[in-house]
């Protein structure tokens, strides 16, 4: 059980304590976790300046780290491509909690994510993406049926909830049913498209890819896949094989840039280059490859819209009386990062709506 002073009290206390603070929010904290491949870690940054915090995973059966999801429950899943599992890792400590998914026919995998039925899909070396109970992490066998998919190395649910795959062999972006797996289409190509990476949908509804051999991200019409071109020009700022390309909670694109050691910055309208957000070789990094940007602890992003502010007290004050049992709440309500949820997060919480 959680510590907690004086539940009943400490809801008047919370709510007395912040009557006639401005509702104007702050931007919720966060990490930047990045897959290290060359040196088989999970590094740590920090999500608003990328100065390096360290190793986050480091050991614990991880090798050769690749895709990597923040999951339902708040935890942090790694695919590890060379023991052809995903890991389960605590969102604070980093600490393994052991392979939650192998087996099934997966192997090498690249990509993972969580979709809208909870479950975990992962995406490999192989013609199929697999299915994983998203709960005990076992094997429900090969999702996807049908296509040309050859090597699922990007994966990504839509607005739509169909899942969009990168096929690494045929340099193709193809969409599957997803409720079902069955093959829907070739939903994006291009000439410039080669060796395609990470995938992911912007605010504007439109596809982003990153296109390794030409080292550039491509974009796409998210609702009829017609080209649109390269928002990332190839080389831009550096570029060089890019992996894993992510909008961050500012909706600048951020993108890996393999060959050069280091995560760049775009500009999330323009993809104008802005800047070399985590610095080449930052805490050891070689080989970066998918990353994700996750809350820190205590971020007192409740209700979850990446801010933190006036409409997050019900929900921290939920958390702290016990009536909200969600882990992920729980997580973000621990503002003074001490492990526990307590009356003791008041007092942070309060500065957080307060600069």
């Amino acid at each position: 059980m959680r510590p907690c002073w004086r539940a009943t009290a400490l809801y008047a206390c919370a709510t007395t304590i912040l009557v006639g603070v401005s509702s104007s929010a702050a931007v919720a904290q966060n990490d930047l976790l990045v897959c290290s491949i060359n040196t088989g870690t999970v590094l740590r940054y920090n999500g608003q300046t990328g100065a390096s915090k360290g190793a986050f995973v480091s050991g614990g059966g991880l090798s050769w780290p690749t895709g990597i999801t923040r999951g339902p429950d708040g935890r942090i899943y790694v695919a590890s491509a060379l023991t052809n599992a995903v890991n389960r890792y605590n969102p604070n400590t980093g600490v393994t909690l052991g392979a939650f998914a192998s087996g099934g026919g997966l192997t090498f995998p690249q990509s993972v994510s969580f979709g809208p039925d909870g479950n975990l899909y992962v995406g490999g070396s192989g013609t199929a993406v697999y299915r994983y109970n998203g709960v005990t992490g076992a094997a429900m066998g090969a999702f996807t049926t049908g296509g040309p998919l050859n090597g699922a190395f990007g994966i990504a649910f839509g607005p739509d909830d169909h899942l969009y795959i990168s096929s690494f062999g045929t340099n193709q972006i193809l969409r599957y049913n997803g409720a079902t797996g069955v093959f829907i289409d070739v939903f994006a190509t291009d000439p410039g498209l080669s060796s395609p990476y990470g995938l992911t949908f912007g605010a504007d509804g439109h596809l982003y890819v990153a296109s390794g051999s030409t080292s550039s991200v491509l974009r796409f019409n998210g609702t009829t896949g017609a080209s649109m071109g390269a928002f990332v020009t190839a080389g831009s700022g550096g570029l060089g094989t890019p992996v894993g390309v992510v909008f961050g909670p500012d909706g600048n694109l951020y993108v890996s840039s393999n060959t050069s050691a280091n995560v760049l910055r775009y500009n999330g309208t323009t993809g104008a280059f802005i800047d070399e957000f985590v610095a080449s070789g930052s805490g050891g990094l070689t080989g970066p490859s998918y990353f994700a940007f996750v809350p820190t602890c205590g971020s007192g992003d409740i209700n979850g819209n990446s801010t933190t502010g006036m409409d997050d007290l019900p929900g921290f004050i939920d958390v702290l009386t016990d009536v909200d049992t969600n882990p992920v709440h729980i997580a973000a309500a621990d503002v003074n990062c001490d492990s526990f949820t307590d009356g003791r997060d008041v007092e942070s919480f309060v500065k957080l709506l307060i600069p």
